[in-house]
């Protein structure tokens, strides 16, 4: 069995993602879902009442997640159909 440890994302050389660092924005942008899918939870268990210790996820943290999403889904495109035509999917 071959094992897939990196995706070619353009014709450079240097144009490439390791499988783990795609891994890792996974499980960050994982995290950040779960938190915000908790927050949503409280406001439903609450009457839509916010307890003082409890925080939403900030704006960057929501936009790291779906940045990193992005490049997931890119990576994944790119290994599927090739660095060419993965902007056309």
């Amino acid at each position: 069995m071959e094992k897939v440890t990196s995706f070619k994302t353009g014709p450079g050389e240097m144009d490439s993602i390791d499988a783990e660092t795609l891994l890792m924005k996974l499980a960050v942008a994982e995290t950040i879902a779960k938190l915000l899918s908790n927050y949503a939870d409280i406001l439903a268990a609450n009457d839509v009442q916010v307890p003082d210790h409890i925080t939403l996820v900030d704006d960057w943290a929501v936009s790291a997640m779906f940045q990193n999403l992005a490049e997931v889904s890119h990576a994944l495109k790119c290994g599927c159909f090739g660095h060419e035509a993965a902007h056309l999917h």
